[in-house]
């Protein structure tokens, strides 16, 4: 049984995980525990591109790259494709970079989606950002007035996600 196998480091003092990170296959959380700069794509609607905030308020994308840096010394660029007013998500990932690898992608979806036709739209969405960016990690989110605002289709909708 090889070193690593029998949980003992191998002769260069790495264990195999360490090796695959150093081989440039690091995870976002990974690179997040080593302080490396990780690429973030954020699709979804107006809570994703942060539309209709008072003056001096800071997006919660803006706030996030600043806790990141703070907390793990990251340095995170966030691609940022959400529209205030739309939730084609899927035409936005058409949109994202295709050769520029992403570590995470952020979904903000479901607050304002029909909620028969949603189930399907999100699984392909999350199958066809696993094809493009085989490695990245997947995050959705959830605002706290899709699960408390009874006008929307939230409440069917984040059941789907969750």
């Amino acid at each position: 049984m090889p070193p690593a196998a029998e949980g003992k480091k191998p002769e260069s003092g790495k264990s195999e995980a360490v090796k695959t990170v150093s081989e440039g296959k690091a995870s976002f959380y990974q690179k997040l525990h080593d302080s490396e700069k990780v690429r973030i794509l954020i699709l979804g609607d107006h809570f994703a591109e942060s539309s209709g905030l008072p003056d001096g308020v800071e997006s919660w994308t803006s706030i996030l790259q600043k806790e990141l840096s703070e907390r793990y010394g990251s340095e995170a660029e966030i691609v940022n494709l959400a529209l205030p007013e739309g939730n084609d998500a899927y035409v936005q990932l058409e949109n994202a970079p295709k050769d520029e690898p992403m570590d995470a992608a952020i979904l903000c979806l479901g607050s304002y989606d029909e909620s028969f036709s949603f189930r399907l739209r999100y699984e392909g969405l999350l199958r066809t950002l696993r094809l493009k960016y085989e490695k990245c990690s997947l995050i959705s989110l959830i605002e706290s007035v899709a699960l408390t605002d009874p006008g929307r289709n939230a409440d069917e909708t984040a059941s789907y996600i969750r």
